[in-house]
């Protein structure tokens, strides 16, 4: 076992970062509106049972199916990254879709979701987010509910969902790896013989029924000052720890709550921990999951946790980040050579902090560059 502990851990092997960023007085205001297919909005329905595998790049559908054939989740991801100024404040961000056509008259309630992790228009489906990762959790990686609204079937009817906190973050880089806005639709009601709410698409020849988000940000007056470093008291403690394959001791035995007992002894704030095993031959259970609660049993705390495998799939060896902190944000990088980074955001003293942990090769210098 290899164990680090400090305030602030910037390992390279790890690849632990962690900074805090401000943002500067507002200037004017300046309003966008995204709304044009592929250079500034993409979109894909996801779609479960039979179909699972199945991409949909064409249409915008939500569905709370009785049969799972039918159920299905609407994605938009739009480009704040390109059309908005990093660093800019935001004061408002509306997205705006039009119904084209519906099933039950009943009203829907439909739930406006953060996607917490990237996905490719023409490769998503309900399984994988590309074609070489899965989601995390099928059907999408969905974070916060973020607006929701009453939906009816009838054609023409435009519904707004005010989604200014999540762009605010997505804007502020703290969402991880790109500044893009990704949403999912979904139909939040019990399910339905037939719940479908169709909606019109970014590729409609009209601009006026097309998904839009119309983003009112101001610009910096000047550029953000960095935090001090000194500026607090405050001690972040954080703990970097691989755990070789989920907490094997030097005895050759694999024993979780031994491992994650002395961890807490450490009275970590934020805990990076690599290797760890989600349903694989090191013991078949859910590792983040498990430490997470055993955190909480040494420590009487909850702890919030993300996860990632190194490739992207839902299974396998990966790295775990453990909050007490709750997250702001949340997001995975797929990196070369069967790796990734997993990231998270979160406030602490009043600063945003974001945090990576990583696991580089161990045996190629050229792999871990």
């Amino acid at each position: 076992m290899r164990m680090y502990l400090s305030r602030v851990c910037a390992r390279a092997l790890f690849g632990l970062v962690v900074f805090a960023a401000s943002v500067s007085a507002v200037a004017a205001q300046t309003t966008v509106t995204l709304n044009q297919s592929r250079s500034q909005v993409v979109y894909a329905t996801l779609r479960a049972g039979a179909y699972a595998n199945t991409n949909y790049p064409t249409v915008l559908t939500t569905r709370a199916a009785d049969t799972a054939d039918s159920h299905r989740h609407g994605l938009l991801k739009f480009d704040t990254q390109n059309t908005i100024p990093a660093a800019s404040a935001v004061t408002s961000a509306l997205l705006t879709v039009t119904v084209k056509s519906g099933g039950a008259t009943a009203p829907r309630t439909i739930g406006v979701y953060q996607v917490t992790t990237s996905w490719a228009e023409t490769e998503t489906t309900w399984n994988r987010r590309r074609t070489s990762a899965e989601w995390m959790t099928d059907g999408g990686d969905l974070g916060s509910l973020i607006a929701q609204r009453d939906v009816s079937n009838v054609a023409g009817t435009k519904y707004t969902f005010d989604v200014t906190p999540l762009v605010k973050q997505a804007v502020a880089g703290s969402l991880g790896s790109s500044r893009y806005t990704r949403v999912a639709l979904v139909d939040l009601d019990a399910a339905s013989g037939d719940s479908t709410r169709n909606f019109y698409t970014p590729d409609d020849s009209n601009p006026a029924l097309r998904p839009t988000l119309t983003v009112v940000y101001g610009k910096p007056a000047s550029a953000p000052a960095p935090a001090p470093v000194t500026s607090s008291t405050t001690t972040l403690r954080v703990l970097d720890w691989n755990s070789h394959h989920g907490g094997v001791g030097t005895d050759g035995k694999l024993d979780a709550d031994r491992f994650m007992k002395k961890a807490a002894s450490f009275k970590p704030d934020i805990v990076s921990i690599n290797e760890v095993e989600r349903f694989t031959s090191h013991g078949n259970y859910d590792g983040p999951a498990v430490m997470a609660g055993l955190m909480k049993k040494y420590t009487g705390q909850t702890w919030y946790y993300k996860f990632t495998t190194a490739t992207g799939a839902a299974t396998g060896n990966g790295n775990l980040i453990l909050s007490r902190f709750p997250f702001d944000a949340t997001d995975i990088q797929l990196l070369s050579h069967s790796r990734a980074a997993v990231n998270a955001a979160i406030h602490v003293n009043g600063r945003s902090i974001n945090f990576v942990s990583t696991h580089l090769d161990a045996d190629s210098t050229s792999y871990r560059l």
